[in-house]
C-alpha cells in the first residue's frame, strides 16, 4: 500500500503502525483461509527465548505475543535468567528445532556479554530461522543473485517503511549508523541490493557529521537516546530510527522508550522520519509474522 508518492509539502511521521496493521491483518486472513481449504486446527507457532531481564527485551516480547495471537497464530515464551548457560540454551534450542509443530525459533536479542550470539543463533535450524540472523541468511545476503530463506526482519522492516512511502532508494546516498549483525550489516547490504550507495559509519568513524549531512537517507542503530542530532542532518533527508532505549521518568511505569534520534528537532528539517515508538519496531514484528507464516506453510506444504 503506497502511502505517500510525491515529495511531501510537510514534514511526515512515517506511521509503521498502520502499515504493519495492514500486513498483520492480511497474514490472519491467510491463515484463516487455509485452515478452512485444508480442514486443519494447525496454527503457526513461534518460539520465544528470552535471557535476562532487559526491559526492552521485555517490551519487544510482549508486542510479539499480542500481535502473534491477533493473526491466529501461537507464541510460546522460555525464559531463562542472566546466568544462563550456552549448554542449557542450546538444549532448548534443538529439541525446537526437531519439534515439526514449532515452525519459527527466535532468540531475543541482545544476550547477556557471558554468551556468543552468533553461536547460539547458528544452533537454529534454516527453515525455522524466522528472524534471518543466521550465519547462512545472514551471508546469502551478501552474494550477488543469491536469495535467503528470510530476510532480517528489522533492516526488511526499513526497506519496506521506505518503499511504503514512495521514497526513491535507487541512486541515493544513504549513511547507516551502527555495524551489528542485527540492524547495520544486513541493512548495509538490503540498501545496496536497492541501488543505494551506501556508507556504514561506527564508533570509530572520525567526523560522522561530515557523512550525515551529506546522505539523503541516515539509519540509525547505536543504542544511544538522542544521537541523532538537528545540526547533523541535511534539508529534506528521510531518517529511520531503529533506537529503543528505556529512560527513567516519573510516570507510574517510571520509564518511557525512546530513539536514537533527536525526534523533535530532526524532525523539523527531515522531510521523511520515523517515530519511537511507531516507526520501524511494529513493522519489524509484522514482517517477523509474516516469515513465520510462510514457514508454517513451508511445513504443512501448503
Amino acid at each position: 500500500m503506497m502511502i505517500e508518492d510525491e515529495v511531501p509539502n510537510e514534514r511526515v511521521t512515517m506511521d509503521g503502525v498502520q502499515i504493519a496493521k495492514n500486513i498483520t491483518e492480511g497474514l490472519k486472513t491467510e491463515i484463516e483461509r487455509l485452515q478452512n481449504r485444508f480442514s486443519t486446527t494447525s496454527k503457526p507457532k513461534l518460539l520465544c527465548i528470552n535471557v535476562g531481564n532487559r526491559i526492552e527485551s521485555r517490551t519487544y516480547t510482549s508486542n510479539k505475543q499480542k500481535a502473534c495471537e491477533k493473526i491466529g497464530g501461537l507464541l510460546e515464551i522460555i525464559n531463562f535468567e542472566e546466568t544462563a548457560t550456552y549448554e542449557q540454551i542450546a538444549q532448548t534450542i534443538e529439541q525446537a528445532n526437531k519439534d515439526d509443530s514449532v515452525n519459527g525459533i527466535l532468540v531475543q536479542l541482545p544476550l547477556p556479554k557471558s554468551l556468543n550470539e552468533c553461536s547460539i543463533l547458528d544452533l537454529i535450524s534454516e527453515e525455522k530461522d524466522v528472524d534471518g540472523l543466521t550465519s547462512i541468511n545472514i551471508g546469502r545476503l551478501t552474494t550477488k543473485g543469491r536469495s535467503t530463506t528470510f530476510y532480517p526482519c528489522a533492516p526488511l522492516a526499513a526497506v519496506l517503511l521506505l518503499k511504503n512511502y514512495g521514497i526513491e532508494i535507487s541512486g541515493k546516498h544513504a549513511v547507516v549508523i551502527g555495524r551489528s549483525n542485527l540492524v547495520g550489516i544486513p541493512l548495509l547490504m538490503m540498501l545496496q541490493k536497492e541501488n543505494a550507495t551506501v556508507t556504514l559509519c561506527h564508533t570509530y568513524t572520525h567526523n560522522l557529521r561530515e557523512f550525515t549531512r551529506n546522505a539523503d537517507i541516515i539509519a540509525v542503530a547505536v543504542g544511544k537516546p538522542g544521537f541523532l542530532k538537528e545540526d547533523m542532518v541535511k534539508e529534506g533527508c528521510t531518517v529511520i530510527d531503529f533506537g529503543i532505549n528505556v529512560v527513567p521518568d516519573n510516570s507510574e511505569k517510571g520509564f518511557h522508550l525512546t530513539g536514537d534520534v533527536d525526534y523533535n528537532s530532526v524532525s523539523q528539517t527531515a522531510n521523511y522520519i520515523s517515530p519511537v515508538p511507531g516507526g520501524v519496531g511494529p513493522m519489524t514484528v509484522a514482517i517477523l509474522l509474516s516469515n513465520l507464516v510462510l514457514s508454517w506453510k513451508q511445513t504443512l506444504r501448503l
